[in-house]
Parts: structure tokens; C-alpha cells; sequence
């Protein structure tokens, strides 16, 4: 089994499922992963290095906060002076990593009603 992609000990240190405030802020991160990820699209082609740094460092911050750590720690790599080697490959992870963090965030959230 792969471990999880929400640390959820992270987000109890910062008050954890039952709090009102760290579930909108995990929802406005899930819901601005497409944003997110426009961003790091647009420094690709053609590749500009600072907005690629820019866009993963946001993401990398915010994902950090909130315990998503294998996404936070992908989006590390694109927070360097320079891009990773192989940049189609890292965005390719970053866009995987994004979308099962959504699909693992929707099965462990708590539900209204």
C-alpha cells in the first residue's frame, strides 16, 4: 500500500479535520490546484526558469502547510535556480501527484449532512 499523500498528523497540528478553518483552507488549495497548475504550464513552452521557480514555490508552500508532503516535496524540485533535468517528466509527476492528492482529499474529508 503507498503511504498516503495527506499527512494528516500535519493537519491535526494546525487543528485537524473538525476545525472549520483548516478545512477551507485545504478546500481553497484543492480547488486552486488547476490554477496551480495553468502557472507551472505556462513557464513550459516556452520554458521560463523564474516563473516556473514562482508557480512551484506557491505550490510547494501551501501543499507544505497543509500536509501534502509528496507534493510539496515534488514541487520542491521546480523551486530551484534552475529547472529540473527532465522538466516534461517533473510536470508530468506534479500534475499525477495533484490529482491523486484530490482523489485522497475527497475520500477523507469530512462530509456535510
Amino acid at each position: 500500500m503507498p503511504p498516503p499523500l495527506i499527512d494528516l498528523d500535519r493537519l491535526d497540528a494546525i487543528g485537524g479535520l473538525s476545525d472549520p478553518e483548516v478545512l477551507l483552507l485545504v478546500q481553497e488549495f484543492i480547488d486552486g490546484i488547476p490554477e496551480y497548475l495553468t502557472r507551472i504550464e505556462s513557464a513550459l513552452n516556452p520554458l521560463d526558469p523564474e516563473q516556473l521557480r514562482e508557480a512551484a514555490h506557491s505550490i510547494r508552500g501551501v501543499a507544505g502547510m497543509l500536509g501534502f508532503q509528496p507534493l510539496a516535496v515534488t514541487a520542491a524540485e521546480g523551486d530551484l535556480a534552475s529547472p529540473p533535468a527532465d522538466v516534461p517528466d517533473w510536470f508530468a509527476r506534479i500534475s499525477q501527484l495533484c490529482s491523486d492528492s484530490v482523489a485522497e482529499w475527497e475520500v477523507i474529508r469530512p462530509k456535510n449532512g
